[in-house]
């Protein structure tokens, strides 16, 4: 404020030698004992998958599976929330190498102001299940009664979930929208080197839809991204804020973008125990212990989000996912 205030140096508290030791001393004492930053968790690779499958299957009703494709959209492009609310549906472009578009970030323009946008790319190759989710969502949203004109993206779902409602969601309907759509989830199946859904529910245990957060999603393709060997400097392209550039920038980014999430689909078809393993499948474990799940109920939800075990790759041990109680 002061530097923005043109106060001079000499009048500035920020610039007080009493002030700034006194600032870092409280700094430290806050510091000691604090427990460590906790990261919000990534998304298993089960629930990605599901919700793929979730897409396409016109027998779930249209407003939940356009929201999963909402929520494909923002892991694969590494959105946060708000970036969303600068998303106009006409702003975004399905072209045959995958989905583009310019979201914009203010509209404060004036003298020494630059309009920022992330420019956002999910590849056509972005799929782990090798379905077209990002094609039929894409349709659904193009679509009568989705796409009506706003200045936003995500509208509130209708009484009967057939469809939107003219009004803004918010970050805690988001949330809320987030954790239905994952209780509604079909289990999954491997059959024929392929992933298929079942009759029954991929959450068994409620609590589990509560362990993710809409915060999360932003980092979960970055993480992947490291995991498969990308520079700092390839991943940052991914949901990165920047100025207006030029064609030849835009292509490299595009280009790189689709590079990794390429890979990454490929990765997830053919690597899946050391990705589970690195995407936290022990932290979801230990948080349902924490809340009071009982040791056979967390083993069946387990068995039930563990791909590699699906795919009959290795035997489930369940001495190895029970709590081990102590000798008295």
């Amino acid at each position: 404020f002061e530097t923005v205030g043109g106060v001079l140096e000499d009048y500035r508290l920020s610039s007080d030698a009493l002030l700034a030791s006194t600032v870092a001393n409280l700094e430290m004492s806050l510091s000691v004992g604090a427990p460590p930053t906790k990261k919000s968790p990534l998304m298993i690779l089960a629930i990605v998958i599901s919700m793929e499958l979730y897409v396409v299957d016109t027998n779930n009703a249209l407003y939940p599976r356009a929201y999963a494709w909402f929520k494909l959209v923002r892991l694969w492009a590494a959105l946060r929330f708000d970036d969303t609310l600068g998303i106009r549906p006409d702003h975004m472009k399905l072209r045959s190498y995958g989905l583009e578009c310019a979201i914009e970030r203010t509209k404060t323009t004036g003298p020494g102001k630059r309009i920022r946008w992330l420019y956002c790319y999910v590849s056509k190759n972005a799929s782990i299940t090798g379905v077209d989710w990002l094609g039929q969502g894409f349709m659904i949203w193009q679509s009568e009664p989705f796409n009506f004109k706003r200045d936003y993206f995500l509208p509130m779902p209708s009484p009967d979930l057939s469809g939107p409602i003219a009004k803004i969601a918010d970050w805690n309907a988001a949330s809320a929208m987030s954790r239905a759509l994952m209780l509604d989830l079909k289990a999954l199946t491997w059959n024929d080197g392929s992933w298929s859904e079942k009759d029954n529910k991929l959450v068994q245990q409620n609590i589990v839809a509560l362990y993710f957060t809409e915060h999360g999603d932003r980092n979960w393709v970055k993480s992947l991204a490291a995991l498969c060997g990308f520079s700092k400097q390839d991943c940052d392209y991914l949901g990165r804020w920047m100025p207006e550039q030029s064609d030849d920038y835009l292509r490299t980014a595009r280009q790189i973008v689709f590079r990794i999430q390429k890979q990454i689909a490929q990765r997830c078809q053919t690597d899946l125990k050391d990705l589970e393993e690195d995407l936290g499948m022990q932290a979801l474990q230990e948080f349902m212990v924490d809340k009071h799940v009982s040791a056979p109920d967390v083993c069946v939800q387990m068995q039930y989000l563990e791909l590699y075990a699906l795919q009959g790759q290795v035997e489930t041990d369940q001495s190895a996912v029970l709590p081990q109680e102590e000798s008295s």
